[in-house]
């Protein structure tokens, strides 16, 4: 396994999930140490294990935090981290446009798209994540590229 592109993978999760690059990057350092500690290195299903522990640790700062809310967009993000689109109008137009849609989406549909599209993460990765059968999770896809698909249109934004 590669650590390095599994660190990038869980880092995305993480900030996905708390949207603070610093926390992110905290959450996914110690991901990474419990996973190490755990011995669980020397089984199978390796990259489940990790997303699994991260998942839980974002659980225990939302709990920390007295079930404070993070928001899913932050205001001090960089226009680096924008869409890239040429035209600074038409980035952040883009921008708005798809927190929009994804801000319609339950949180658990938004982590399995960034988990099956940003981190490219295989069908069975996914499934075991969240206890689904492959099935589930193609019936689900489906689902949600319709209600993308509806959403992007003209009569939404």
């Amino acid at each position: 396994m590669d650590l390095d592109l599994q660190y990038d993978k869980i880092y995305r999760y993480c900030y996905y999930k708390v949207r603070d690059k610093q926390i992110a990057e905290d959450i996914t350092q110690e991901t990474f140490l419990r996973y190490l500690d755990s011995g669980y290195s020397e089984h199978g299903k390796k990259l489940q294990y990790l997303y699994t522990i991260a998942r839980n640790l974002c659980i225990d700062l939302y709990r920390r935090q007295d079930h404070e809310v993070l928001s899913f967009g932050n205001e001090n993000e960089t226009d680096a981290d924008a869409i890239c689109v040429t035209g600074f109008e038409e980035a952040v137009t883009v921008r708005e446009d798809v927190q929009k849609v994804l801000s319609a989406l339950s949180d658990e549909d938004r982590e399995i798209l960034l988990m099956k599209y940003a981190n490219e993460e295989k069908d069975n990765v996914i499934c075991k994540v969240y206890g689904i059968s492959r099935f589930a999770l193609y019936r689900r896809l489906r689902r949600l590229q319709r209600t993308l698909k509806e959403l992007l249109s003209d009569d939404y934004l």
